[in-house]
Order: structure tokens, then sequence, then C-alpha cells
């Protein structure tokens, strides 16, 4: 359940970044602030090379950025929302998978297959969810999109 992973604080609206590395920072801000053992350099870099492999912006105006980090002792995730668009240059056929404005960022222990794939069969359901994406973009607080989060889980 993505609650195990999320509260209000690590969720951040009205992101300031317009490009993809600019917001991969700015979240890594936000997962630094409650876990301020993950060594930045090695967590952007890991990040960016996820991303230069193939983008994970694999939904219509949602990423799921993520990557595998030697010096997270527990797995993580961050959200991102804003109203403009970030281009994440996914490879997709229809431009507006490149116009990132959710993201999921989460930096994941090494070793830890099985979080992994929870976490992303626990965003993709929470996608999947009718209005899910306008609610998120259209909501005032970080705690509005965690009720849309746990009340999802129920």
């Amino acid at each position: 359940m993505l609650s195990e992973y999320i509260t209000s604080d690590k969720i951040k609206i009205n992101l300031e970044s317009n490009e993809r590395d600019e917001c991969l920072a700015e979240l890594l801000e936000v997962m630094i602030k409650h876990n301020p053992e993950i060594n930045r350099k090695e967590a952007l870099q890991a990040l960016i090379d996820r991303e230069e492999k193939k983008s994970t912006a694999i939904f219509p105006g949602i990423a799921v950025p993520h990557a595998v980090c030697k010096s997270i002792k527990k797995s993580c995730l961050v959200i991102g929302v804003t109203k403009n668009k970030i281009d994440f240059g996914s490879t997709a056929t229809d431009p507006e998978e490149m116009n990132v404005k959710i993201v999921f960022e989460i930096l994941l222990e090494e070793d830890d297959t099985e979080t992994h794939l929870k976490m992303l069969r626990d965003i993709v359901q929470l996608i999947k969810m009718p209005d899910f994406e306008k609610n998120v973009i259209e909501a005032k607080s970080a705690a509005q999109i965690l009720d849309l989060i746990i009340k999802s889980e129920i």
C-alpha cells in the first residue's frame, strides 16, 4: 500500500520545475529532507540514468521515475504535482504522454524487488481510478492528495 510510504509532507504541489532533470532534483530534495542519509549526487544520477534508458512517462500526464540507490536504507516515495507541464521526453507516439503533471518519484534499496513491484502495481491501480489525475491536479493541498490515496486503498 502506498500509504505505508507517503505522508502529506512527502507530496509537493505546485512544482517549480519545467524540465525533467530539474523536477527529479526538486523531488529528491523532498526525499532527502526525510532521509538525510541519501547521497544526493548518487541518487540524482541513478534517476537520470534510468530516464536515459527509457522515459518513465508511461501514462498520459504521469511519470514514475524510479531507481535503485545504494545509500537508501528503506525504499521511499515522494509525489510532485504541477499545473504546468514537464517534458519527460517520452518516446510515446502520443505527445501528451511527454507532458507530465504528476510525478511519483521512487528510490529503492538494493535487492528490494518485492517493494519495487508492489509500489508500481499500487501506482498503476491508483492511476486507473476514474478522475484520479483531474482530482490530484485540482487538489488544493497535499493532505487532499493523501486522502485520495488512502481512500483508494480501502
